[in-house]
């Protein structure tokens, strides 16, 4: 099935919390802050990480069962990582659309698909809307990888490998506690502990991200009308960042 248009999340679409419908079959649906509690932070951030990783996050890990991350595409990728998700893990993103019931086909003119008993289909599309969509939610960017040569292949390799192991090695503190007791106990923020778990979570990481916009713009702005930062030394997104609120009135 081709779709003739597109369906994306805008901008305002997001921050009211509602949901794309992608067809009759799938509608990706945003998850609220509690939901993050309620399944643990480091499940969530796993199922998060099976929904939008893409070849080029997973190099070392597919090289060494033998396969080639630059050949490997994205929607195999998603079926590798997602076949063993139920909706108890996924209800939050995709209502009861279970991914461990979907299987990867190719048609005749080489398109690798995925599909169910039901005849449920996840083309490169789909899937495409599906991961961007929830990269989205999360501020994640998609970022792919495809070495010149040989020597830069076998370093990202060997780069990828590293990061691995200083990860697992790292003790893994919550990031998201942090960001919400700080947001809580800013003036600027305006809901208490209680309020945030109704968030969703575009809503809370927008909030997050505004005061810290708001208060870095304050801070450049009192720098420079102080005398302590050179206007003409400033890098222009940093200019950007100390007037990102003057445009709205």
């Amino acid at each position: 099935m081709e779709l003739k248009e597109l369906p994306k999340f805008d901008e305002l679409r997001l921050f009211y919390g509602m949901p794309l419908v992608v067809n009759g079959h799938i509608t990706v649906y945003q998850p609220k802050m509690r939901h993050i509690v309620e399944m643990g932070e480091a499940e969530y951030s796993s199922v998060v990480s099976a929904l939008t990783a893409i070849s080029s996050d997973c190099k070392s890990l597919l090289w060494d069962i033998g396969v080639d991350w630059c050949a490997f595409e994205d929607i195999e990728m998603f079926a590798l990582l997602t076949h063993k998700l139920t909706p108890d893990s996924t209800r939050e993103f995709l209502g009861e659309l279970d991914l461990s019931m979907f299987k990867l086909r190719k048609r005749e003119n080489g398109q690798l698909f995925m599909e169910n008993d039901a005849g449920v289909e996840i083309d490169v599309t789909i899937h495409s809307i599906i991961a961007d969509a929830i990269r989205q939610m999360h501020g994640l960017k998609k970022r792919p990888e495809f070495p010149g040569n040989d020597m830069t292949k076998r370093f990202l390799i060997d780069e990828d490998r590293e990061r691995r192991i200083i990860n697992a090695r790292k003790k893994q503190d919550s990031q998201l506690k942090l960001l919400v007791s700080r947001a809580v106990n800013s003036p600027e923020f305006k809901y208490n502990l209680e309020q945030t778990l109704d968030l969703t979570v575009y809503q809370f990481m927008d909030s997050v991200y505004s005061i810290q916009a708001v208060s870095e713009a304050a801070n450049l702005s009192a720098g420079i009308y102080s005398g302590n930062i050179d206007v003409k030394k400033m890098s222009i997104d940093t200019k950007r960042r100390a007037n990102r609120f003057e445009n709205i009135k």
